[in-house]
């Protein structure tokens, strides 16, 4: 496939903000909060989130991530 610029790919702030603090996302629709984020930190050895109350949930994977980001007292992807 022929591109216009041969310019390396690159990673988003948000998607490197995500990294750097091991935020994890999954969505079920088992619940009423269909997503849910959370800190590799706060991760049992199942690989799903310890303490609950640590997560964050939203009605998409934006709205999770904000809420884990406020519940967790991290400045936000814009911000550092």
């Amino acid at each position: 496939m022929n591109q216009l610029f041969d310019i390396p790919e690159s990673k988003s702030p948000k998607l490197l903000w995500m990294e750097k603090h091991g935020v994890k996302t999954h969505q079920s629709d088992l619940s009423e909060d269909p997503w849910i984020a959370w800190l590799a930190s706060n991760e049992s050895v199942d690989g799903l989130p310890r303490n609950m109350e640590k997560c964050g949930y939203g009605n998409t994977k934006d709205e999770a991530i904000t809420d884990l980001a406020i519940k967790n007292n991290l400045k936000f992807w814009n911000e550092e």
